[in-house]
């Protein structure tokens, strides 16, 4: 007789909080919210800079276009 595991039981990832310490979640924790931190102001200044470069190119398009 062939005994058979179930595949859920043996090939399922079961991630148990107990094997985790409290300082590793807590510590990855403040990693994820640096980064979400982070990517906010990398956003919010590439667009600031975006509009800038937006602008500065336009009056330079002026400029070429009244030298004409």
């Amino acid at each position: 007789m062939v005994e058979r595991a179930r595949l859920e039981s043996v090939y399922t990832l079961i991630a148990y909080r107990g094997f985790e310490s409290l300082s590793l979640r807590q510590f990855i924790n403040k990693i994820n919210n640096l980064y979400v931190f982070f990517a906010i102001v990398y956003c919010s200044v590439y667009s600031k800079m975006r509009s800038q470069l937006d602008n500065f190119l336009t009056s330079v398009h002026e400029l070429k276009t009244c030298e004409n």
